[in-house]
């Protein structure tokens, strides 16, 4: 069982509006076969992951939308809770170089059947004053880590998606479906409805997938001081709000950034920076 050569045939493609607010899609894809051929030897599926939002919808699925790849699924949800879908570590936790797309990223303790790396999983579009857990803290299957929003995106929704490869920030092609953790909820349809009751159409592709290479985390942010850190944030452009340019602007080495990477905020500090983030 290779799960990247299976499952990476998905093909989605969104179609044409037919009412106000609506956006009709239509569902091509060559995964659904080979999820089911799986049956009771899916091993994703006996790991028993819960689902990781209190709503089913799907939005839009894995794969190819339009002229790019989408690397997990969009769950319509607004403001609802977002679960750990399996126990595991914080990786990342904080906003991306857009100042508006706020995520977290986990490190389960499962590991993939493949590559027996661990299996890693993001939870994108969030609230931001809602995020609960910072770089380094454990989390149980099930808990509560954050609340469903609309932060990057042009409507409320949650982003999830799952990577064998080890990587915090994975490429288009190094994710994979993730219907093999639930492969009987997967819908045979899929509708796309703009949560805010607007439609937004081309504008999507615009805002939903921020420069992951930029993401400032909570505990970078904290290590130079949340009023030093947004004076600087702010009085850049957009595409100057890099990694390399922020280790420049705080003299920080590779070095630094990885042992800042390693620390763990007190519940004072873990506090203190949520709510400037927040108020920004």
């Amino acid at each position: 069982m290779k799960k990247l050569n299976l499952l990476m045939g998905t093909v989605f493609l969104v179609g044409s509006i037919f009412a106000p607010g609506v956006l009709a899609s239509s569902n091509s894809n060559g995964s659904d076969g080979e999820i089911k051929i799986m049956g009771s030897d899916d091993p994703y599926q006996k790991m028993r992951w819960v689902w990781p939002t209190t709503g089913t919808w799907i939005t839009e699925d894995y794969g190819k939308v339009k002229t790019r790849w989408h690397k997990g699924i969009d769950i319509g949800v607004k403001k609802k809770d977002v679960y750990a879908v399996a126990a595991g570590k914080v990786v990342q936790s904080g906003h991306f170089s857009d100042g508006v797309t706020y995520a977290i990223t986990i490190e389960h303790n499962d590991r993939d059947p493949d590559t027996d790396n661990k299996l890693i999983t993001r939870y994108l579009h969030l609230e931001p004053k809602e995020l609960y857990y910072t770089t380094n803290e454990k989390v149980k299957k099930g808990t509560t880590i954050a609340m469903s929003g609309t932060s990057g995106a042009t409507g409320y929704h949650l982003h999830f998606d799952v990577n064998a490869e080890g990587k915090e920030k994975p490429g288009d092609r190094e994710t994979f479906s993730p219907w093999v953790f639930w492969p009987e909820n997967r819908p045979n349809s899929l509708s796309a409805l703009d949560l805010q009751g607007q439609v937004e159409n081309e504008q999507e592709d615009e805002h939903t997938h921020p420069n992951e290479d930029d993401f400032f985390d909570f505990l970078v942010i904290s290590h130079v001081g949340s009023d030093s850190f947004y004076d600087w944030f702010y009085s850049v452009e957009e595409s100057e709000r890099t990694m390399d340019n922020f280790k420049e602007q705080f003299n920080l080495s590779d070095n630094d950034i990885e042992e800042i990477m390693n620390t763990k905020l007190t519940q004072e500090e873990k506090s203190e920076v949520m709510n400037a983030s927040s108020n920004q």
